[in-house]
């Protein structure tokens, strides 16, 4: 199911609670980040969330984000918890959220994983991008990572190619987890160069970017909280969304999570036992 207007609106809040840790965290701990993607967007033309939509994330370069892994757990609230693949073992992603205990977000994508299903905010790290050819290389092996490890979501109606690729995905990567660490290990190989990626991003080849635009930060509202803003962050907007300042056709103002099940007022722990 889609969300309606109150659910979504009562996920905003939360949200907005769990982004304002986050950023507490990050001004004691001097930890640069960055609002991105539909957060970027909604920052920049609504001072706070896209109406239609509830959306929070954030990136770091890599080196700020292992900063804040660091000191987040013992510094976020008890009813929060920093999901990673190293804190919640059948998490299968190479980026870290911020859950909260108390709520239930089940989304139909995740619903086979037995992980803490409550609300949250993704966190992600910005790595070095490589040029040239290891680009190529880079991102074939990329490719075949992510596809056995996206074996892990419910993803329902698979092709037949689909499901080849996926047997060939899993003779080359035997395990989940040996996938998820390669990948990561991907991600940390490449040295410093002019660009940087948020590889689990799902704006694809626009999430490549220029190092310049993730060096400097401005502050801006979202929602009344002061975030970090990219500096740069109208070449960064304009590149991904084009027009950014323009309202996109009423048909297309629709949210993008699809739920299983949604209750702001009950811990995940009570539906999945």
């Amino acid at each position: 199911m889609n969300l309606t207007a109150q659910q979504l609106q009562q996920l905003k809040e939360r949200e907005r609670d769990m982004l304002k840790a986050f950023v507490d965290i990050c001004n004691k701990h001097g930890i640069k980040y960055f609002v991105q993607g539909g957060t970027l967007l909604g920052t920049v033309r609504h001072s706070g969330f896209i109406p239609w939509d509830d959306d929070i994330d954030v990136s770091l370069h890599r080196e700020d984000y292992e900063k804040f892994l660091a000191v987040a757990e013992k510094e976020l609230p008890e009813y929060y918890f920093l999901q990673t693949k190293d804190t919640d073992p059948e998490y299968p992603n190479n980026f870290a959220k911020i859950r909260d205990c108390r709520t239930t977000f089940v989304e139909t994508s995740a619903k086979n994983l037995k992980i803490n299903h409550g609300a949250y905010i993704d966190i992600f790290p910005l790595d070095n991008y490589p040029e040239g050819k290891k680009a190529k290389a880079y991102e074939l092996k990329k490719k075949l990572l992510t596809w056995r490890i996206n074996r892990a979501f419910y993803l329902p109606d698979m092709s037949f190619i689909s499901k080849i690729v996926t047997i060939i995905t899993m003779i080359l990567f035997p395990t989940l987890r040996g996938a998820i660490n390669k990948r990561e290990k991907l991600y940390k190989s490449v040295p410093k160069g002019d660009r940087v990626v948020n590889n689990s991003g799902a704006w694809l080849d626009k999430e490549i970017i220029p190092r310049q635009w993730v060096q400097n930060t401005v502050e801006m509202e979202f929602e009344g909280i002061r975030v970090n803003v990219s500096d740069k962050y109208d070449e960064w907007l304009t590149y991904v969304y084009g027009d950014y300042m323009s309202l996109p056709p009423e048909n297309e103002r629709v949210g993008h999570h699809y739920v299983d099940i949604f209750d702001m007022n009950k811990p995940y722990t009570e539906y999945i036992k």
